[in-house]
């Protein structure tokens, strides 16, 4: 042999990177610039989509659904709806970036894996996303239509 030995399983000198690193290698990739276009075009897609399910859904269950529907079965429903919605909008966009959630960006921005300056722009796409969403489904179905709304 050269002299040297090969470390063992539980030498604490074997190289294992720290979690620190690991979340500096995630804050990379969603700070990497290079992407930052496609990655807001996917978060407005993913939210424009999940709201205007949400809401549009709402509005023709109300509209069409039978008279007889249960609020539970209604309430099962539209979770189904909207659960295939985010498979489908993840499993497309899921690579560029998938949270669609304001709440989950601002998670990723206190555990340090985004900067606040980009969640800020995160937030400002979701939210315009969301209301780009809501006044189209509006515009399609008429405030009659409930659009979701909660009602006393």
């Amino acid at each position: 042999m050269n002299g040297k030995s090969k470390p063992s399983r539980t030498d604490s000198t074997v190289h294992r990177p720290s979690e620190k690193k690991q979340r500096t290698a995630i804050s990379r990739g969603l700070d990497d610039a290079r992407n930052h276009y496609r990655r807001f075009a996917s978060e407005f897609i993913g939210t424009f989509g999940f709201v205007f399910t949400l809401t549009g859904g709402s509005a023709i269950f109300h509209a069409y659904a039978h008279p007889g529907l249960s609020p539970g079965m209604h309430l099962a429903l539209m979770t189904s709806v909207c659960a295939l919605w985010l498979v489908v909008a993840i499993h497309a966009l899921g690579d560029v970036s998938a949270h669609f959630n304001p709440a989950v960006t601002f998670a990723f921005a206190l555990r340090g894996d985004m900067s606040w300056k980009r969640a800020g722009a995160y937030v400002v796409v979701q939210c315009a996303a969301g209301s780009a969403a809501a006044l189209l489904a509006r515009a399609f179905f008429g405030i009659e239509s409930g659009l979701s709304i909660c009602k006393p």
